[in-house]
């Protein structure tokens, strides 16, 4: 597991409530839930199914626990700045890896990380990943020009309120 500066583990038990009375024999990454802290508010982002992988980051890596032997085979591609947890799971996905979601929160993630400030940078560096096709590049074209659309609007709506 990575955590970020800022990021945490639910709780003192969160560790001990995925693996205290079960193992995973053959299960190459347990997921699960974060909760996203954005100061003043908290929100529980649910873990995604990973068929739907390709259309973009679906869990936090700061609450996926990946196996210590794969991931020692398998490294990060620090290249790959923005978005190397999900080449790393996109990957492991594609050649069959084996994915478990755990229905708890396993960590809260502090919003204002590189992917979380740059959007948009983030989409791009998703959809490069992943393997194309037209309902990939349409879905990828879509969210970014929403993505885009949304920072425009922020853009006007903020500068209104501060005159106000």
């Amino acid at each position: 597991i990575f955590m970020n500066a800022g990021d945490m583990f639910c709780s003192e038990n969160s560790i001990k409530n995925v693996f205290a009375s079960k193992s995973y024999p053959g299960i190459d990454v347990v997921y699960g839930d974060c909760i996203v802290n954005y100061g003043d508010l908290k929100k529980h982002r649910k873990g995604g199914n990973i068929g739907q992988l390709w259309k973009g980051s679906c869990f936090s890596h700061q609450s996926a626990f990946i196996d210590l032997n794969l991931h020692k085979k398998n490294l990060y591609n620090i290249k790959n700045r923005i978005a190397a947890d999900f080449e790393f799971f996109y990957g492991l996905s594609a050649a069959g890896g084996n994915f478990l979601k755990v229905d708890q929160a396993i960590s809260v993630v502090t919003s204002g990380g590189l992917s979380d400030i740059k959007r948009v940078d983030a989409m791009v560096a998703w959809w490069n990943c992943v393997n194309k096709s037209s309902v990939v590049n349409f879905h990828y074209i879509r969210i970014i020009l929403l993505e885009m659309l949304k920072g425009f609007v922020k853009s006007v709506i903020r500068p209104v309120r501060r005159k106000s």
